[in-house]
């Protein structure tokens, strides 16, 4: 497709906090309309690779066994006058990034995506037991367990979401140097990413942290607390 430039372009979420209105999600829907409308003006080239990777970064967990109940219960998500005995730091970071390229073609610009990359991060990988629990003790393993349960079911969900996940790194949606489209500049070149990205990615992402805040809770539910207080008698 002869001489073309590029620029890249990223976006990062936590599992809550990030809200897409739906008002965003309709714009994004009209503006790839509108380019696609222009798709036959840009000639594809199969010789140009869409390059994805998936980057799943989920460490191993770090044990502490240095605070106390009180130091726990103020630094968990709880709320106010609850005993918490132990503490996983589940909250993981999603997030994408888009390398672009476009060539000059008439008024425009033929505009197709090079490489594209979507990365779950999980920064703290951080396990607490209250430190009045001797290490090796019946409540010590049992809220070691509990927690290690934490863990286990954010990485089990990731999994159930990987062929998902793959699928928005191959989406027809994004325009390749095989199948380009038609845009005024690169700033709506940009816009055009941002929106597909917000569309396809970070909705996903959205779905995941629902899930995995649901799946959670499920661990902290009366009755899990009940069958782990029947798991050792020196409380």
């Amino acid at each position: 497709m002869g001489h073309y430039q590029r620029a890249s372009v990223f976006g990062m979420m936590r599992t809550c906090g990030v809200v897409l209105t739906a008002l965003s999600l309709i714009a994004a829907t009209e503006v790839l309309a509108a380019s696609a409308q222009a798709t036959a003006d840009c000639p594809g080239d199969s010789g140009i690779d869409h390059e994805i990777e998936l980057k799943i970064d989920i460490p191993k967990p770090r044990l502490h066994h240095d605070l106390g109940i009180a130091e726990l219960g103020r630094r968990a998500p709880h709320g106010p006058g609850k005993r918490v005995l132990g503490l996983a730091d589940t909250a993981l970071e999603f997030g994408w990034a888009v390398r672009f390229e476009w060539q000059p073609r008439g008024a425009g610009y033929c505009f197709w995506v090079r490489r594209t990359e979507l990365a779950i991060r999980h920064p703290s990988p951080d396990i607490y037991v209250a430190r009045e629990y001797r290490r090796g003790s019946c409540p010590y393993r049992a809220i070691l367990a509990h927690e290690r349960q934490h863990m286990n079911t954010s990485r089990a969900q990731i999994n159930r979401f990987l062929p998902r996940l793959r699928w928005v790194l191959t989406s027809l949606r994004i325009p390749t140097g095989e199948r380009p489209i038609f845009v005024t500049s690169a700033e709506a070149a940009k816009t055009e990413v941002r929106a597909l990205m917000k569309e396809l990615a970070e909705s996903l992402f959205r779905e995941i942290g629902q899930a995995l805040r649901a799946a959670q809770a499920k661990l902290d539910s009366p009755a899990s607390y009940r069958r782990l207080r029947k798991a050792c008698k020196n409380w």
